[in-house]
């Protein structure tokens, strides 16, 4: 069973409490105290600027490491235009500059630098990347400066040998990461390249995956006799990127590094993964489900201390509206949809911050994107990401740099500067193209600190901690400048001295620390990607030293430990990359420990397990017989009404269960699509399933099915609910239609028995409402196909003979947008009411007065019923057995740019603002404390040409808010709904019409929960809860798709105490576009349960202990 998740109830009281006061943790220090004198300044000509150069402001690295061996962390920078320093650490946190007796000093445009013991003499060399513009192949070599030891003046001596040891690579170097990709016991080295190329990078152009793009990396093997070879066409290295981050980390835990590449503009990233033959395999769309568009900086760690490797990757989203709104360019539907019929993966333009979530039966890695959930995805345009425990509590805190010199992503610079004009000579634009480049803003921000608070929930602590000074920062390192056990923070600024900012936490929150040095004295083994766990009490840290992180940038080699309160650490274990594993217990805290490599038995890091010990879910869908795919109609409603929040075409498909030809077995049934039959699934005596189509009305699109007896003969007939939005003037698409059941599982149209229903549609459910002993129906309605908002009406239907009528009162005709409904007693009195959820409605309850309905008044955590959500689904059962009926409600979930609140609601406005007679949807929430329009301007004016008047330019629209960019005589007559809250949950009925809500665990809230099961699985005695969800419908640019559930197992453990299961320790796999989740029995007892997705297999899963279990990935870290 998996580590507990933070609940995110608890995140949300850290929230609204807020940063209680302490003292800052870090201060800047001034270069007057430290003698770091360092600045790399730029300097721009008319023919030397961000126009024809746009890589001028991507600034420089810094690294840190021990050159003269002296135990204190010494400091290099690289400079662009100035030269690159050396600073010896003389102890008490000031410096001295040695660049030139040290020989190290630089006289071209250097970006990265990575330390490392090249030669293995026991000294730490310097490896500088080279970029440059225009300048002649040998001004753009990379430089290796080999340590040679002390001069007579105690000064470190390097020389520069990249010639002589083959890395004078001059192809557009980002960063260069030394790793040992062949276990052979030497460096090699990656390097990651971002070239120039005189067209749009975000063009859609085809991939270039066979090595001809300029900006392919390259991968040098160490040939051990003091040399190095390009292998990177032989080793796989073909794939196009323009990489500005990079990370080697053992992803899949096979015991060989792997390399993550952040990559620029429309490249994808890479995360290239080692097949242990010499040769790599890009995996990332295996993975991950999505990707940063404007790939930056990365850094790969485990902040939630599962034991696995979580990834971030940085963007260039702003958090302020403002800045949003000036640079986030048009993406529509169509353009998303060229970019992955291209071969792209989808992007979103933010931070991601990619959850690992264990291994796939064939051992791949899968990663949740949850960068939204812990509030980390708008930090501006960032460069560097650094994880590590700053305060020393145990869980590792974010460092995020970021600044730009100027702000030439600027929409109303980029559309409305004189070089776009038309008219003028091209030398007159050029020369008034730079003047304007000249005046147009800087992006100078302060740098980010998100604090770890455990588990998934981050806190803002940058002016909290003392962080908020506006820079323009690049590169950064981590690093204990001062021995005191805990971590500095250096950043190279550009235009500005260094940042060299004192960390004093140990003086002030007194936790402890342990800090790790690994040593080897081999020929045939080093310790770079040698993995660490550190076991204190029941918390476990896991760290792989490898030091490239973030941006250009080398951090410590010493790995830091904070402990907390800990004064011991109970045990460490070493994993060696060549599969020794060293143990050392009983360790004391506040110190720093060398551990050295000792020889014993080799053993894979990890190893197959056989099936887990505790129940687990095992996928049996081809096993069983079951082939059924759900087909795309392939229609959007977002090509014709762009402003809509997500599209409502993609519904379905229907699902349903019973025994339908009356053997003893249960069967099911899933719908079609349009031009797609539905299929029935018969269950035989040996477990497996029949497939047998249906053929009858293909044209409809089948989002809901319910399996009951109609006619009273004694079988199930099958009433199947139309939907979507595919027609707008032909309502006939929409008719709901029922068939009957011949006792022998043979169905028969009955369209006589039922009354016309000419709208789309969503669930349907029976009950007996008016107590006469036969089934009536509640039909959902869903929406008006292409007048989003607008219900379309939902229907009661009384069964009378077998025959259905409409008697629907007035009240339920249009409750809202329904996506699900339950029949239930919730008063107690043996009838069952009707409760209703829906898009932008609140919790819905119909009084059953003797088969009347009629609203109910409900009161939600002592207050008046405001639930109003994006619910998606509804469930019910007893939860904590105490007679009454609690509910599960499933919402879109937190992990959305979204956030609504009592105080900040989610808007949505509809009308036909220009009257061409199409309802314009515009949503709208709040940023900062002010209510603004998410829509891009471009979008907007798509939509309302007439907008572009309003606002002639992105500045104008930008700053507005909501009061100014309508007036009330705009919305007047408009349609308005409201969002106060995103959160699944579970509502504890209290009775009388009192519920109390219970926020669901942050593992629940990762995507939109679209099914549930509600059954005791662990077998004591309590209702536990299995949710799937995902939505893969939503508008692409500013919201993006839901898809971070791979399914979420919790067990109750006491009355609505849930304790969440990992998905890789329940092997959950349920990661499509989830509309429905279902279980049935087997023949042979055990239980099923059914998954449908849109556009995807439909899946089966058993629960239960099985030898045949997918194998299992753990530790060897018997300790």
């Amino acid at each position: 069973m998996g580590p507990k998740l933070n609940t995110v109830l608890s995140l949300l009281l850290l929230a609204a409490a807020g940063c209680t006061h302490q003292p800052a943790v870090f201060e800047f220090l001034p270069a007057e105290k430290t003698g770091i004198t360092f600045s790399n300044d730029i300097t721009t000509t008319e023919t030397f600027n961000a126009l024809n150069f746009e890589y001028i402001y991507n600034g420089g690295g810094v690294a840190a490491g021990d050159v003269n061996n002296d135990g204190l962390m010494d400091l290099y920078f690289t400079g662009n235009q100035v030269s690159s320093k050396l600073f010896l650490n003389k102890g008490n946190l000031q410096f001295e500059d040695i660049t030139l007796p040290a020989g190290v000093g630089t006289d071209r445009w250097c970006t990265g630098v990575a330390m490392a013991d090249v030669n293995d003499d026991g000294r730490l060399d310097i490896y500088v990347s080279v970029a440059g513009y225009e300048v002649a192949e040998a001004a753009m070599e990379n430089l290796l400066f080999i340590n040679e030891g002390p001069g007579q003046d105690g000064v470190p001596q390097f020389r520069e040998a990249a010639v002589a040891y083959g890395l004078n690579d001059a192809g557009y170097s980002t960063q260069a990461a030394f790793l040992d990709y062949d276990l052979d016991g030497d460096l090699d080295l990656y390097l990651l390249t971002n070239a120039l190329e005189k067209y749009n990078r975000n063009n859609l152009e085809p991939r270039r995956t066979a090595g001809e793009s300029n900006s392919t990396d390259r991968l040098y093997r160490n040939n051990g006799d003091g040399t190095f070879t390009n292998v990177s066409q032989e080793a796989g290295i073909l794939i196009e990127g323009y990489g500005l981050g990079v990370n080697v980390t053992d992803l899949n835990f096979d015991g060989y590094p792997d390399i993550y590449c952040a990559n620029d503009f429309l490249s994808n990233d890479l995360i290239w993964i080692n097949q242990r033959d010499g040769t790599f395999s890009n995996a990332a769309g295996r993975y991950l489900k999505h990707q940063t568009h404007n790939g930056m900086g990365v850094d790969i760690a485990d902040f939630n201390n599962d034991g696995l490797p979580d990834i971030t990757v940085l963007d260039m989203l702003p958090e302020d509206n403002y800045r949003q709104k000036m640079m986030i360019p048009k993406v529509n539907y169509d353009k998303f949809q060229m970019k992955r019929d291209l071969g792209y993966q989808d992007q979103y333009m933010r931070n991601t911050v990619q959850l690992h979530q264990g291994f796939t039966p064939e051992g791949e890695a899968r990663f949740s994107e949850i960068g939204n959930l812990l509030g980390m995805a708008a930090t501006d345009w960032s460069w560097s990401v650094l994880y590590a425990d700053f305060d020393n509590d145990g869980w590792k805190d974010a460092y995020i740099t970021n600044g730009y010199r100027k702000d030439v992503t600027n929409l109303d610079f980029i559309n409305y500067s004189s070089y776009n004009q038309m008219f003028g000579s091209v030398e007159a634009k050029k020369q008034k193209a730079v003047s304007d480049l000249e005046n147009i803003a800087e992006v100078r921000v302060s740098n980010y600190l998100f604090h770890n608070r455990g588990g998934l929930a981050f806190e803002n602590a940058t002016a909290d901690w003392g962080l908020e000074r506006a820079s323009f920062s690049n590169g950064a390192a981590y690093v204990d400048l001062d021995n005191d056990g805990d971590l500095e923070l250096v950043t190279n600024n550009i235009d500005a001295p260094a940042f060299i900012i004192e960390n004093r936490s140990v003086k002030a929150e007194g936790n402890h620390y342990l800090q790790i040095e690994l040593t080897e004295d081999r020929p045939d083994l080093n310790a770079q990607n040698a993995k660490v766990l550190v076991y204190t009490g029941d918390r476990k840290q896991y760290q792989e030293y490898s030091p490239y992180r973030g941006f250009k940038s080398t951090v410590t080699n010493i790995l830091h430990f904070g402990l907390g309160t800990n004064t011991q650490v109970d045990s460490i274990v070493v994993h060696w990359s060549n599969g020794v594993k060293n143990t050392t217990s009983n360790v004391g805290a506040d110190q720093r420990i060398s551990i050295a490599y000792e020889d014993a038995p080799s053993r894979p890091f990890l190893r197959e397990q056989p099936a887990p010990s505790g129940p687990a879910f095992r996928p049996v869908t081809a096993a069983l017989g079951i082939d059924y795919r759900h087909k795309d109609n392939f229609h959007t409603d977002l090509k014709t009404t762009r402003t809509l929040p997500h599209d409502l075409s993609k519904a379905g498909p229907a699902l349903a269960t019973a025994d339908i030809n009356g053997d003893g077995l249960e069967d099911f049934f899933v719908g079609g699509n349009r031009n797609q039959k539905g299929r029935f699934y018969l269950q035989s005596a040996a477990g497996k399933f029949i497939a047998r189509d249906f053929p009858l009305d293909s044209m409809y699109q089948d989002v809901d099915a319910l399996f009951l007896d109609v006619d009273r003969d004694g079988d199930q007939d099958l009433y199947v609910v139309s939907g979507g939005t595919f027609e707008v003037q032909n309502m006939a698409a929409y008719q709901d239609r029922l068939y009957l059941n011949d006792g022998m599982g043979q169905f028969q149209p009955a369209p006589d028995r039922l009354p016309e229903i000419s709208a789309s549609g969503s669930c349907v459910r029976a009950s007996d409402v008016d107590g006469d002993g036969d089934l009536d129906l509640f039909v959902g309605g869903r929406i008006q196909p292409g007048r989003y908002p607008y219900a379309s009406r939902s229907y009661l239907l009384r069964n009378e003979s077998g025959t259905f009528r409409d008697v629907t009162p007035d009240a339920l005709r249009e409750p809202g947008m329904v996506t699900d409904a339950r029949w239930t007693d919730i008063g107690g009195d043996q009838l069952e009411e009707l409760v209703l959820v829906g898009e932008w409605m609140p919790l819905t309850v119909f009084g059953n007065d003797k088969g009347q309905l009629a609203p109910m008044a409900l009161t939600i955590d002592q207050a008046a019923n405001q639930t109003n959500g994006w619910w998606m689904h509804l469930n019910a059962a007893d939860l904590d057995q105490d007679g009454d009926t609690d509910f599960l409600l499933g919402n879109i979930g937190l992990n959305s740019k979204l956030r609504a609140s009592k105080a900040e609601p989610v808007r949505l406005y509809a009308k036909d603002f220009d009257e061409n007679g199409a309802i314009d949807p515009l949503l709208s929430c709040y940023v900062q404390g002010r209510e603004h329009l998410i829509h891009e301007r471009d979008l907007l004016i798509d939509q309302i040409p007439g907008m572009k008047r309003r606002f002639p330019d992105y500045d104008k629209y930008a700053s507005a808010g909501m009061e100014y960019t309508f007036s009330e005589e705009d919305l007047e007559g408009a349609l308005v709904k409201t969002c106060y809250g995103f959160a699944s949950v579970v509502l504890e009925n209290l009775g009388n019409g009192q519920f109390v809500t219970h926020v669901l665990p942050a593992s629940s809230q990762l995507s939109p929960v679209m099914g549930s099961a509600l059954i005791d699985l662990d077998d004591n005695g309590t209702i536990d809860l299995l949710t799937a969800g995902n939505f893969h419908a939503s508008e692409t640019n500013q919201i993006g798709w839901y898809d971070a559930s791979y399914g979420d197992l919790l067990l109750q453990r006491n009355a609505f105490q849930f304790e969440p299961v990992s998905a890789l320790g329940a092997s959950l796999q349920m990661d499509g576009d989830v509309r429905g989740l279902k279980s049935l029995t087997l023949a042979n007892g055990d239980r099923l349960f059914l998954v449908s997705s849109y556009g995807s297999p439909l899946q089966a899963y058993t629960f239960g202990v099985s030898k045949t279990a997918a194998p299992q990935y753990s530790y060897n870290d018997h300790h």
